[in-house]
């Protein structure tokens, strides 16, 4: 098999893996009942904006593995978001793919500032945070989604390490250009 296989089986895994870990409905309901989202918020699409915004944030989180592991394929670096988008493609699925485009803008655009705090503040503009709510709700909300989505996304950093050492014990990517460093 192929390097790039092995790494996009991975990614294969790892969004299966985020779609049956991902207690969505309870996070729908929470943020239901304490108002937090517009009621034209449907259950549909407050689906579609979740999945977008935490698929922006492990596609942050797979490329900042990559660079820790000294992977400087473009390719295997690129190969989360694409296979991200190839999904919404496929499904054709221009909404979604519109909302995960704009959610990975939202990681890029302020270089200050963590991915995760500007992809969660854009997930909480689009579901409709209310103005007329108290700022005390809100962060107490937000730090609640952000840990909630942290802690998956330390358990991905876990299982892309283990990987990434499970290709090397079996010398599979010892064929990947090496960082500055020259780890291996």
């Amino acid at each position: 098999m192929k390097l790039t296989e092995s790494f996009q089986n991975q990614v294969n895994v790892f969004l299966a893996g985020m779609r049956g870990s991902m207690p969505l409905r309870e996070i729908e309901t929470e943020l239901r009942q304490k108002k937090f989202l517009a009621l034209a918020v449907s259950r549909e699409q407050f689906e579609q904006l979740f999945w977008a915004h935490l698929s922006a944030q492990v596609s942050q989180h797979w490329s900042r593995c990559c660079i820790e592991h000294d992977i400087d394929s473009k390719e295997i670096q690129n190969l989360f978001f694409r296979t991200v988008l190839d999904g919404y493609a496929k499904a054709k699925d221009l909404e979604g793919a519109s909302q995960y485009s704009e959610a990975m803008y939202a990681a890029n655009a302020e270089i200050e500032q963590e991915p995760l705090v500007s992809i969660l503040a854009a997930f909480f503009k689009k579901i409709g945070i209310s103005a007329n709510l108290t700022g005390g709700e809100v962060a107490e909300t937000f730090r609640w989604l952000a840990m909630i989505w942290e802690g998956y996304c330390n358990t991905f950093d876990n299982e892309f390490d283990d990987f990434v050492a499970s290709l090397r014990v079996q010398g599979g990517i010892s064929n990947l250009k090496r960082g500055k460093n020259g780890r291996g």
